[in-house]
């Protein structure tokens, strides 16, 4: 994986750029509502996931192939991640 892309809100949804097959998008606080628009912007195989306590603290499931992360993976896949971009 190159880079985490953190979506917490829907200005970020139309701020995010240049995001390649090898990076994931985090959904996080609001940006859970936004899901189905990253899904129609990157149709392609870009890896989505939504933290679940955002997503369940705010009522909202997750799409087919959104993938949802437990605060430790959160942390995980920060770790992994070669750099990470809050939009």
């Amino acid at each position: 994986m190159t880079v985490l892309h953190i979506v917490n809100s829907k200005e970020a949804v139309s701020r995010i750029k240049h995001v390649s097959n090898d990076d994931t998008i985090l959904l996080c606080d609001d940006g859970c509502f936004f899901q189905l628009l990253l899904t129609e912007k990157y149709p392609q195989q870009i890896s989505i996931v939504m933290l679940e306590t955002c997503a369940m603290a705010r009522g909202v499931t997750a799409l087919p192939g959104i993938t949802l992360l437990s605060d430790q993976h959160w942390v995980d896949l920060t770790i992994s991640s070669k750099n990470s971009i809050t939009w």
